[in-house]
């Protein structure tokens, strides 16, 4: 080989080699802007997920109350059955004693024995008769009469 040969190779040989470490220099600042974007993304995500975390901590205490509300309101309500329950049964056994009315039998015991009295006295005697038989029935239904 002539040295034109040796020249033009080692020409060509520098170039190729300063193409490449373009390409490189070139990748590298691609490469960098690539990792400060996805560190970004990273950092966005992360917080994300903090503000998920909060919520669902949220979401599970707000749950757990109207869980524990239910919960005692439920108590409350077989309790209040349950004494209903007792009452009506006591009544089924010993009749006469819950017998006596809620309401003035005159107006002349209740104050302000007005015309507004005897309406009031009226009123609590029609509901007396609306919802006795009412009261027979469900004493029947929560414990029946054996035959």
């Amino acid at each position: 080989m002539s040295i034109a040969a040796y020249q033009t190779l080692y020409e060509s040989s520098v170039a190729f080699g300063m193409r490449k470490a373009l390409q490189a220099e070139q990748g590298k600042a691609d490469m960098e802007d690539r990792v400060k974007e996805l560190e970004e993304e990273k950092r966005l995500l992360d917080q994300t997920v903090l503000e998920l975390k909060s919520k669902c901590e949220a979401i599970e205490k707000r749950e757990n109350e109207r869980r524990a509300m239910e919960e005692r309101k439920h108590a409350e309500e077989i309790a209040f059955l349950k004494k209903t329950n007792l009452q009506l049964k006591v009544k089924r056994l010993r009749p006469g004693i819950s017998e006596r009315p809620f309401w003035p039998r005159t107006t002349r015991n209740c104050p302000g024995h007005t015309i507004l009295g005897r309406a009031a006295v009226r009123f609590f005697s029609d509901l007396r008769f609306r919802f006795r038989p009412r009261q027979t029935q469900l004493e029947g239904i929560l414990s029946p009469q054996k035959k």
